[in-house]
């Protein structure tokens, strides 16, 4: 009996010292770094073993060393894994066991404040951690979650509250939704996979009680997130989460300190992906009830002065109004507010404003206030989220330019659905996006030609939703397009052509009543785009597609003109005329 112990023994303590010596071995720019031990290293135990031995060998070493911690985080991982299997004692001891691992485990994996932003204003600035620690944390964290789901099969019951069995443990919840979001510095694919997959198990388990997931996410909004938030108080909402009758401006006080008064930005900054993750778990029935606890967190990550908030913000809101019921931002008067605070984003420009950020900014704001206007001003019988979203991908219009030939009768006529009425407001809400979005922006972009391509891009995805009313931007919006076609550098940048020949097709099968006017300009776009790229010497696979594209924008105005008709004739006498013209009468 002894001497069976003593290997037990000897051989935790060979897995102990391998798991040191894997941490002691990463590297921070290792191409293929290590999270676990090998299976080759775990098939040398030679007998089963207990949580509760498992859990003696560490529970010492609590309070070591960052290194002597993700060493004991190794080692646990790869104990559970014992070829042998573990010896599960009585229930209730086994449970109480796993929820004190998990409670360290939780503790020793959640996320760092040493990938939190440094704020140029901190009068006491922290070192800035190094690319090894970085690497230690990500790998230690991949080590964890796959503790938590070795649990999770070894003692389900343990992964609900200590004091409530019949709640999920919420401080175990948290600790993975903060891993949900592969675009955060602090997670590696792997554990976004382990999180999330361990999340989908639990909210599986409970499925059957509709109460439990409310009262989990009220226990996370309430305990969790808004004591992070509770001093970034928005002056322009109530603490009911609604729209403030007589808002009050905040005196802006210099001299504080942002990591007192924005911990969830400096201190705990998992705490915006597990919201994130929360606004993924409503549904409508459930948003209305814990409005208070949203709107908050919501209106602080949108106005906060940094882009990588800013467009996180902008993608929480879109899936909130995807559950949002039609008529409460109406009550509430939330839409105004979301409206005021998106359409400042707009002038975010170069050189003010970095190109990148712009970008990754703008990208993310018009399809975030395209979601709003269409939700705020839904028309009686219209589903919300129904229709053009206003993504900004060219595939999705040339697409829908595709749908628009399908429309066209033989005798040349467009049957173009939703070209009756729309709601004035909503109407109104549209022009000012494009007036101020895209047109002034239009103004500003100068050399930055990926801002410009964007801005074009969204053009097509306002005038998709606007339809037939965007007749009244015509005398602005086809001499924009016309000039980016037929400009002479115009091959040197595919994507802009592309971009102003789809949405050309756009304004075309959206506008057609009115493009018999502009037909000499719209003309004059597509043949010098074409003559252009046909002069270019070197063969491109996107300057090929701008050309499919333009052919397409030919025969929606041929046909939006009628085919049989005098201006039709014209144009193809003008075609006709020069042989370099005529690549774009074939099919």
């Amino acid at each position: 009996m002894q001497r069976a112990e003593e290997l037990l023994r000897r051989e935790h303590a060979d897995l102990q010292l391998s798991a040191k010596k894997l941490v002691q071995c990463i590297r921070p720019n290792d191409p293929m770094p290590l999270a676990c031990l090998s299976e080759v290293q775990i098939e040398k135990l030679s007998k089963s073993t207990t949580l509760n031995y498992i859990w003696e060998r560490v529970e010492s070493s609590i309070h070591a060393s960052e290194l002597e911690v993700h060493s004991r985080i190794v080692y646990i991982e790869a104990a559970l894994r014992n070829p042998h299997g573990i010896n599960l004692t009585s229930l209730d001891t086994t449970s109480e066991i796993s929820y004190e691992i998990q409670r360290w485990v939780i503790d020793a994996t959640s996320p760092s404040p040493i990938f939190s932003l440094k704020s140029e204003f901190d009068p006491n600035p922290q070192k800035s951690a190094s690319a090894l620690e970085l690497s230690r944390f990500r790998l230690r964290a991949v080590a964890g979650l796959r503790i938590l789901a070795r649990l999770h099969a070894l003692s389900a019951s343990s992964f609900f509250a200590f004091d409530n069995p019949q709640s999920l443990n919420p401080d175990l919840v948290t600790c993975l939704a903060s891993y949900a979001s592969p675009l955060d510095p602090w997670t590696l694919p792997s554990a976004t996979t382990s999180a999330t997959t361990l999340l989908k198990a639990l909210i599986t388990t409970v499925a059957n009680d509709p109460k439990v997931l409310p009262t989990l996410l009220t226990n996370i909004l309430s305990n969790v997130i808004k004591p992070r938030f509770a001093k970034s108080n928005n002056p322009s909402i109530t603490t009911t989460g609604r729209k403030a009758a007589f808002p009050l401006p905040t005196p802006t006080d210099y001299t504080s300190n942002e990591h007192l008064t924005k911990p969830w930005k400096f201190q705990d900054i998992y705490i915006v992906t597990v919201f994130g993750w929360v606004l993924d778990q409503l549904s409508s029935t459930t948003l209305p009830t814990l409005l208070p606890l949203i709107v908050p967190p919501l209106l602080t990550i949108l106005d906060d002065e940094t882009t990588a908030n800013k467009v996180r913000g902008c993608s929480f809101l879109q899936t909130f109004l995807g559950v949002v019921p039609a008529d409460l931002l109406k009550r509430t008067g939330l839409g105004e507010v979301f409206t005021d605070a998106l359409m400042p984003c707009l002038s975010y420009l170069p050189t003010l404003t970095p190109e990148e950020e712009s970008i990754e900014l703008l990208g993310a704001v018009y399809p975030a206030l395209l979601a709003l206007v269409r939700t705020r001003f839904i028309e009686a019988g219209e589903e919300v989220g129904k229709g053009s979203t206003g993504q900004g991908d060219v595939a999705s219009s040339l697409g829908e330019m595709k749908l628009g030939f399908q429309r066209i009768g033989e005798k040349g006529k467009i049957e173009r659905e939703g070209m009756g009425s729309m709601p004035r407001a909503r109407l109104s809400a549209l022009d000012k996006i494009l007036r101020v979005g895209v047109l002034k922006g239009m103004q500003y972009a100068g050399e930055f030609v990926r801002i410009a391509t964007l801005l074009v891009e969204k053009a097509g995805d306002i005038v998709e939703q606007m339809g037939v009313w965007a007749v009244k931007h015509l005398k602005d919006l086809i001499p924009l397009i016309t000039n980016i076609l037929s400009a002479p550098f115009g091959p040197a940048h595919p994507p802009l052509l592309l971009a102003a020949a789809v949405t050309m097709g756009v304004i075309i099968l959206n506008c057609r009543p009115r493009i018999g006017y502009y037909r000499g300009e719209v003309l004059k776009g597509l043949v010098v785009c074409w003559c252009t790229i046909n002069e270019e010497e070197r063969e491109s696979l996107e300057l090929n597609r701008v050309k499919d594209v333009l052919k397409q924008d030919m025969h929606l105005l041929r046909t939006a003109l009628g085919t049989d008709s005098e201006d039709a004739k014209e144009i193809d006498g003008v075609l006709e005329s020069d042989v370099r013209f005529r690549g774009l009468l074939s099919p």
